[in-house]
């Protein structure tokens, strides 16, 4: 990356100061001593001003400029041809940076396509611009005959080319960061000492009188290690000593290229090829190993992340070839293979191998054959412990089919999640279709039972029809409780909410079960002292502990056990993973629980799986809803359920529900008394249900205790009734679910007319209220719905407003 121009000043100002000190050097030798002349072999400077502009950037240009037209100056050149010159060789290093770059070098000569591209757009084509525009400057300003224009344009282009070749890859290579241990910068130094000294034998020993120049190239192959070995650092390092060898030398006439019988011309032409040949060779050697290192380091380091990847997976994944033999196999796939981690994965996959028979090989399909065959596989593998897993196998392809890959995925949790999904969604069909029965249903039995309420209230006591009446009550009760335990197994049959004290519910329950219990089976009953109250239906509690109970002693049977009975709170969640069956939770505690336990017969796991199922059992008789209403009431009641079950050796369930705060305490049961002997004399109410039979039984209902009654079908019929005479409706009776207008609505309509009226819904369950089901101030009447039930609510809100009177 190219560094912010903000941030270029200082290390451009360098390469304007190592321009300058090259460029003084090779112009001016004897200012420092030295006793040659380098201008007519090589301009260093071009290296360093292309390694500038490509390492800081365009931005750069300026400084080259200032130090070409400082050298320029200071060496004796007029002001005119330094400002020419500086603009040639600053642009030069631009256009040459620009070109690379075109082409996909960046600030780096690191391949040898790198280096071609420095040899032939740089060196070749910005070079020889740059020297015909300098050649003209020296034409123009220095009055240089114009004679010579083409031998000084091909000295000046060959001399900045080999400045470029030899110095701005090793410029480059060095600002690069490299891993440079001691016993690498040992070999590098002997491989430059080895080159330096050949170079001095060959140039500085040189015999005139040997025939042709036999050793002349006996150097190449050091290049080539110092490439190979040390890359273009160490390449262009060493070619710059032996070009520096080479040219001084030749520049104090001595040397294979110092000879009488060559021209000046000639001399620099065979030096510059010589240069020229062995640092483009060397160099992109240097670039092709380099190109190669990266390649494997870059291929390794996508092995590494692609391993990685596949260790990181929640997959199991194995990789064999043709013959067998793994090629890969991660962690997953080793827990697979051992769980106890006693044996690893072998080497090679054996047909006869159980394991590989298991996992790996197709039914109609050995491994041997399979491990050839181009064919996919999408199928699911059962394991004897039960663990379902999902097999994905393909062929591993290097031009043929080379081997075979797996994939196996454990599906057993996404399976059970699965199988509680559908539960979830068969209990919200369940529920749709309860409410549904519950306000048609409901709404019969209202009728039903009504009439024959009031059907008993006439009939004298040894009336002939009087038992048939009462056969219609008890039947229609049957049909109410069955349809709640269809709500209730919903998870929506909750209808009176109130504290409830479990160890009371948990008490009675135990007394009335114990007559009942078989004569071998003991029950022990422990219950917590100081229990917390929990908001509930007791009547659904009453039957969930029932329920428990029942199933507790058909699991004893008529072997002797026992059957453990127990109330507890709980601060912390004592459910397990692998134990919740209900885990359907808000709040994280504290618990209120009722554990029923039993050394019975107990359940294998197709039976666990569908005890909760509706009307399921393991009994000759009895297909009831049974448990299936336990999980909806504990559902229902934001609880959590647990089950523990070993076959032969009984069974703990436990139901836990949310305890209230210490200060919400259990209220005391209200007294079943019928208020049909207390009437109340004078008062109006409006009816509102859709049921033309509903209306008209309560209606009859409300007769009795003198109450004028007026009737609406639904929430909008009802509103106008209301304002016909509304200071004269005492009291509203109303169904929650009507069309047009439901209760709800038309309750609040109703009260924004007149805050203070007395509102009684009237529902078949508790989640068709919603948010009314918490107010105190709309009281919640369950249909079906006894006469007894109506007369109570109707005298309570009535209570103050009305004189009590006898019939």
């Amino acid at each position: 990356m190219t560094p912010k121009p903000s941030s270029i000043a200082l290390p451009a100002a360098g390469y304007m100061v190592g321009y300058l000190l090259l460029g003084l050097v090779t112009l001016q030798p004897q200012w420092f001593g030295l006793d040659f002349d380098l201008t007519r072999v090589v301009w260093l400077g071009s290296g360093v001003a292309l390694a500038g502009i490509l390492r800081l950037g365009p931005k750069a240009w300026p400084f080259i400029f200032v130090g070409e037209v400082l050298v320029t100056l200071i060496t004796g050149g007029s002001l005119l041809h330094a400002l020419a010159t500086g603009t040639t060789n600053s642009l030069e290093a631009v256009v040459a940076a620009f070109l690379l770059r075109r082409v996909g070098v960046e600030q780096g000569l690191r391949s040898g396509i790198d280096i071609a591209a420095l040899v032939i757009l740089a060196a070749g084509l910005a070079a020889g611009v740059s020297a015909v525009l300098s050649t003209i400057s020296l034409v123009v300003f220095e009055g240089t005959d114009a004679s010579t224009f083409g031998s000084i344009t091909v000295l000046w282009w060959l001399t900045h080319a080999n400045g470029m070749v030899l110095l701005a890859p090793l410029i480059m290579a060095l600002q690069e960061p490299r891993a440079w241990s001691v016993p690498r910068v040992a070999e590098a130094s002997v491989a430059m000492l080895s080159v330096a000294i050949l170079g001095v034998v060959i140039f500085w020993t040189y015999d005139p009188g040997t025939p042709g120049r036999r050793l002349l190239y006996a150097p190449f192959p050091l290049l080539i290690w110092a490439g190979i070995r040390f890359g273009v650092p160490g390449a262009a390092a060493a070619n710059l000593v032996l070009s520096g060898v080479a040219m001084g030398a030749t520049a104090l006439e001595t040397g294979p290229f110092a000879t009488a019988a060559l021209s000046i011309n000639e001399r620099l032409f065979q030096l510059w090829l010589f240069v020229a040949i062995n640092a483009i060779t060397s160099l992109v050697v240097a670039g092709v190993v380099e190109d190669r290192k990266r390649g494997a380091n870059a291929l390794e380091r996508t092995q590494e992340r692609l391993r990685s990847v596949l260790e990181a997976t929640a997959d199991a994944i194995v990789a064999a070839d043709s013959s067998g033999r793994i090629s890969f196999a991660n962690r997953r796939f080793a827990e697979l293979w051992d769980p106890d981690g006693r044996q690893a994965v072998p080497d090679v996959l054996k047909h006869d191998d159980p394991r590989v028979e298991a996992l790996l090989e197709v039914e109609d399909e050995p491994l041997p054959g399979l491990l050839e065959s181009e064919r996919q596989i999408l199928d699911e593998v059962a394991l004897e412990d039960g663990r379902v897993l999902e097999r994905f196998a393909a062929p591993l392809r290097i031009g043929w089919v080379s081997g075979r890959i797996w994939a196996l995925r454990d599906l057993t949790e996404r399976r059970r999640l699965e199988e509680q999904i559908q539960q979830t969604k068969r209990l919200e069909s369940l529920g749709l279709l309860a409410g549904g029965i519950a306000h048609d249903f409901n709404n019969l039995l209202v009728a039903i039972m009504g009439n024959a309420d009031l059907a008993e209230t006439v009939l004298e006591p040894d009336h002939p029809a009087r038992d048939h009446v009462e056969e219609v009550l008890r039947a229609s009760q049957r049909a109410a409780d069955l349809c709640q335990q269809m709500l209730a197994y919903a998870g929506k049959g909750r209808s009176t909410v109130e504290p409830v004290d479990l160890n009371e519910v948990v008490q009675e329950m135990a007394d009335l079960m114990e007559v009942s219990l078989p004569p071998t089976a003991e029950l022990t009953l422990r219950l917590a002292p100081r229990l917390p109250a929990v908001m509930g239906d007791v009547v659904q509690l009453r039957q969930v502990v029932l329920n428990l109970l029942t199933n507790a002693a058909d699991a004893v049977g008529a072997r002797r056990g026992w059957i453990e009975l127990v109330t507890f709170r709980s601060e912390f969640d004592p459910v397990g993973e692998t134990e919740a069956v209900v885990d359907a939770r808000p709040d994280a505690g504290p618990w209120v629980g009722i554990r029923v336990a039993d050394t019975g017969i107990g359940m294998d796991e197709e039976t666990r799986q569908r005890i909760f199922d509706p009307f399921f059992s393991t009994k000759a008789r009895g297909r009831g809803l049974g448990l299936a209403a336990v999980l909806g009431i504990v559902r229902g009641h934001q609880g959590a359920l647990t089950l523990r079950t070993t076959e032969g050796r009984g069974s703990e369930i436990q139901v836990l529900l949310p305890a209230l705060p210490s200060e919400r305490r259990a209220v005391a049961p209200v007294s079943e008394n019928p208020l049909a002997d207390e009437a109340i004399v004078g008062g109006r109410i409006l009816v509102v249900d859709d049921e033309e039979s509903v209306r008209e039984v309560a209606e009859a209902m409300l007769q009795v205790l003198g109450l004028e009654v007026v009737v609406a079908r639904d929430g909008l019929e009802a509103l106008e009734r209301f304002e016909e005479r509304p200071d004269s409706i005492d009291l509203v009776l109303m169904d929650l679910t009507m069309p047009r207008m439901g209760g709800a609505e038309a309750s609040q309509a109703l009260r924004a007319l007149r805050p203070d009226l007395p509102i009684i819904l009237s529902t078949g369950y508790l989640d068709a209220a919603g948010p009314l089901a918490e107010r105190d101030d709309l009281p919640l009447l369950k249909k079906p719905y006894r006469r007894e039930q109506l007369y109570r609510m109707v005298r309570e809100l009535l209570a103050g407003k009305r004189v009590d009177t006898r019939p």
